[in-house]
């Protein structure tokens, strides 16, 4: 309850998720550790950060080798409230930073462009103690506001996280469209899928606000479930307030069939990153939002999503319907997608991914078909280089772009 009411007063900001590089010097390990081509989790990953960035099951002080800076000694737990609760900070610094860098080539124009910087991040992030973690970012991108967002968790159990800050199914345990773990330049068309009046998508998250959310085991520990239930603003305003007296709710729950555990540690003699898993999930999100010129626009949003790992094949598919009552009408839009990857080795992956879009606005309806090839590479473990072409297949008159992407976390 102490913690509770310490995330409570936090400032509750807009929504983000990133891998960063302060948790590979906390423990003194590889980014591969966790990721298979960062920012994307592998199974071990999948564990820690439901585990409130922690490794379970008394892992935690046997792998962690940066010593916290201790706030008072444990004993102080006996002795509240007549003292303060011990706590930890690191001994560094548990900063990062990640930039990207594009060349672009645009069919229509013919043109090619180079992109550097496309965006700056300082990310920071750890655990305080033993049931509080955090998570922040600032980012820049040339001719955008300066985004920025934080978190903080309370972590009594891994079923049972509680999040302050930053909340969306986007954020979730186990994300739906996997878009703030995405390899791809281009972003999920189930998440940018708006609702009619334009000013919500999927990964603008429900805005400030409280969740629950956590993940356990299933049987003989293998795959188990993961949920996700919130509240937030909704869409807010220039003072990061809500812009209406309507909040925004959303839910989610998977299950894992087989596979790593979703919430305990693997094996000591299975050290491999390959697994043969089936996860299916199911999600909502219903909200209020303000067009200015016109009124509200009640939306929901619901779907469906598919993910199956075999060694070292991953497919993965989503769905997602938006209807929206607005301007006295209703609005229905569609979005789904089909996606695989295959790892060459372990630093070489082949990509491709299919995207159906319906919009409905103003009684009008386009259908987009668009196919996503790449091929990724990690030069390093914290170097990622992506060459993408994003073309459209159902027109003539429609042209696809091309870019080559470099990714450097540090």
């Amino acid at each position: 309850m102490r913690s509770i009411t310490t995330a409570l007063l936090l400032l509750l900001l807009p929504g983000f998720a990133h891998a960063i590089p302060a948790f590979a010097r906390k423990y003194k390990t590889s980014c591969l550790t966790c990721h298979e081509g960062f920012p994307r989790l592998n199974p071990t990953g999948r564990v820690f950060r439901n585990n409130g960035y922690r490794f379970p099951a008394g892992m935690e002080k046997t792998l962690r080798k940066e010593k916290p800076v201790s706030l008072g000694s444990e004993h102080f737990e006996r002795v509240w409230p007549q003292g303060v609760w011990p706590s930890d900070i690191a001994a560094t610094a548990p900063i990062a930073f990640h930039a990207v860098g594009r060349l672009w080539y645009f069919d229509e124009s013919e043109l090619t462009s180079f992109e550097i910087p496309h965006e700056l991040e300082l990310l920071f992030g750890g655990t305080i103690g033993k049931t509080l973690s955090y998570f922040g970012m600032i980012e820049y991108e040339p001719d955008e506001p300066v985004g920025f967002g934080f978190k903080l968790q309370y972590d009594p159990r891994t079923f049972m996280h509680v999040n302050a800050g930053n909340v969306g199914l986007e954020d979730g345990p186990a994300p739906p469209t996997q878009d703030a773990r995405r390899w791809t330049r281009t972003h999920y068309n189930v998440s940018v899928l708006r609702n009619a009046s334009g000013t919500w998508k999927l990964n603008d998250g429900a805005g400030g606000g409280l969740a629950v959310w956590g993940a356990s085991d299933g049987p003989r520990t293998q795959g188990g479930l993961t949920y996700v239930a919130g509240v937030g603003n909704g869409q807010s305003g220039s003072d990061n307030l809500d812009v209406d007296r309507s909040k925004d709710v959303f839910a989610r729950v998977t299950y894992k069939i087989a596979g790593r555990p979703v919430a305990g540690a693997q094996r000591d003699d299975d050290t491999s990153v390959d697994e043969k898993a089936l996860r299916v999930g199911v999600f909502l999100h219903r909200g209020t939002a303000v067009d200015d010129s016109t009124g509200q626009d009640r939306f929901h949003l619901a779907g469906a999503d598919v993910s199956l790992w075999f060694d070292s094949i991953h497919l993965a598919a989503a769905a997602a319907r938006m209807e929206s009552e607005y301007l006295g009408a209703t609005f229905r839009s569609r979005a789904a997608f089909v996606e695989g990857s295959y790892a060459v080795y372990p630093w070489l992956f082949g990509y491709a991914r299919f995207e159906y879009t319906d919009v409905s606005v103003d009684d009008a309806t386009r259908a987009e078909q668009t196919l996503i090839p790449a091929v990724l590479a990690l030069i390093r473990a914290n170097v990622k280089l992506v060459a993408e072409y994003r073309g459209p297949l159902e027109s003539n008159d429609r042209h696809g772009d091309a870019t080559i992407q470099l990714d450097f976390a540090f």
